[in-house]
């Protein structure tokens, strides 16, 4: 499959895609591809790896899983990960930054082709193993339904925001386009993410936070720990 997005003034570039291909496509020859899966397998067992290096400052990674999810439940984990880490007003950076002093910075990132969440913070050498407790027990108090009405709100806010932002870039907005295209197989507008985003509620949030689990945690530490 070719998929080939332009975006700006088109007008007088009719056969725009047509001289893309042939300056491009048609020299890499006709080749059969197989579709990877769009959600990898399920990591059964949590794996921990530390790596020492001489640096001040540790950086701590821990990967979750999304299981038994569909694609449509893209945008409660998105919710879900804004909640988790994706702003300044998010559970790992009030909880883990601010209120602990747990790390230098802490936040979340979803990558929806691979349904997984990675948590990141830089943190004190000597404090690693207390800010990845701390990180993972805002997973579980999530699953707990304690998610504040003004963190959900900002939340929602916030990945509204970012949609509202998109459409101030042509790269970002023809990117997520394709993004869209290629996840769900059709196209979806800004207009619709953010619906989405707006109809969600604390209960589909924690549907699928009970369905998310410790896959992996990754220490790159520092010389403190020598």
């Amino acid at each position: 499959m070719l998929l080939l997005l332009a975006h700006g003034n088109l007008d007088e570039m009719e056969d725009f895609p047509e001289k893309i291909y042939k300056a491009v496509c048609e020299k890499c020859g006709n080749k059969d591809i197989k579709n990877a899966p769009v959600v990898d397998n399920i990591i059964e067992n949590c794996s921990e790896r530390i790596i020492k290096q001489d640096i001040a400052q540790s950086v701590l990674c821990i990967g979750l899983k999304a299981t038994n999810v569909t694609k449509e439940d893209m945008y409660a984990l998105l919710l879900y990960n804004a909640i988790l880490g994706g702003s300044p007003a998010s559970k790992l950076f009030q909880n883990v930054r601010e209120k602990e002093s747990l790390a230098y910075f802490a936040k979340a990132s979803y990558n929806r082709f691979k349904n997984a969440i990675y948590m990141y913070a830089g943190v004190d050498p000597k404090k690693e193993e207390k800010a990845k407790e701390v990180m993972i027990y805002q997973t579980e108090i999530i699953k707990n339904k304690d998610v504040s009405d003004i963190e959900f709100e900002a939340a929602k806010q916030s990945l509204i925001s970012n949609y509202i932002e998109m459409e101030d870039t042509k790269e970002t907005l023809i990117r997520t386009i394709m993004n869209n295209e290629l996840f769900f197989g059709r196209e979806v507008n800004i207009e619709e993410m953010i619906d989405k985003i707006k109809g969600l509620t604390k209960e589909d949030v924690t549907r699928v936070a009970n369905n998310i689990i410790i896959s992996n945690v990754f220490i790159l530490g520092g010389r403190a720990n020598d």
